[in-house]
């Protein structure tokens, strides 16, 4: 373990620590669980990261704008877009910040460019054997001999009214 990590190991302890022992007085697990929560993400231990800002939002009722700004980053990086969106909406809504809103906007832009492409519409002749175009060469080459087999001429005229009257 380098010395920068072990420090913010630590660190997170000693915060730990502060937490427990300060239950009776909320502002100091207040500050103690933003704190923590920071050390964490610099130790890139986002989901415990997200727990500790979540909580210490709850615990003040509304929270400070860069305890939601720290949120959305924290669940950015644990890939819940929603979820930063929402936080980082908050944290502009307590701030009105042009540092905020420009975040906000990343982050809409981000969600925009990552959403996945809506589906291609199936070829026709893939549609007529019930396959799409990822299929596998097997697979497509099954789908083919059953439906030959299902429109085969002679299945075809056993079945056909007039082949029954003649």
């Amino acid at each position: 373990m380098d010395c920068a990590a072990r420090r913010y190991a630590d660190a997170c302890t000693k915060l730990t620590e502060m937490i427990e022992l300060g239950s009776d007085n909320p502002t100091l697990v207040l500050k103690g669980l933003v704190q923590r929560g920071d050390v964490l993400s610099n130790m890139k231990r986002w989901q415990e990261a997200v727990g500790d800002y979540k909580r210490a939002i709850k615990l003040d009722g509304k929270g400070h704008w860069k305890w939601h700004l720290a949120l959305s980053k924290a669940y950015a990086q644990i890939s819940s877009p929603e979820e930063a969106l929402r936080a980082c909406e908050a944290a502009y809504a307590l701030s009105k910040s042009k540092a905020v809103l420009d975040e906000l906007q990343k982050l809409k832009h981000d969600m925009a460019s990552a959403a996945p492409a809506p589906p291609k519409e199936v070829p026709p002749h893939y549609a007529l054997l019930g396959a799409v175009p990822t299929d596998s060469l097997d697979t497509i080459k099954s789908l083919y001999r059953r439906k030959a087999k299902e429109w085969h001429p002679d299945k075809w005229l056993a079945r056909s009214p007039r082949s029954q009257t003649e």
